[in-house]
């Protein structure tokens, strides 16, 4: 496996990948606003990553499982969508 497979599946190269999308920098946060932040991520990350193992894996077949992912990716954009609307 090259690096950039192994990149993608570790959490620390993700967060420095969400740092990058949402303009923020781990040096210019204050330690309260980074820790907290860091936080957020895992517990975000880790409850998908059990939506995954647990309530993904158990569809009945890859259909449903490409529309649930899809489903949820729509609603994230909607959120961010108003999100940016109402800032």
């Amino acid at each position: 496996m090259n690096n950039t497979k192994v990149d993608q599946f570790n959490l620390e190269y993700q967060w420095s990948l969400y740092l990058q999308r949402t303009g923020q920098n781990e040096k210019t946060m204050s330690r309260i606003q980074f820790g907290e932040t860091k936080r957020a991520f895992y517990g975000a990350i880790s409850q998908f990553l059990l939506i995954l193992r647990d309530d993904i894996s158990k569809l009945k077949d890859e259909e449903q499982a490409v529309n649930a992912l899809e489903n949820m990716l729509t609603q994230a954009h909607e959120f961010w969508l108003k999100e940016t609307k109402s800032n």
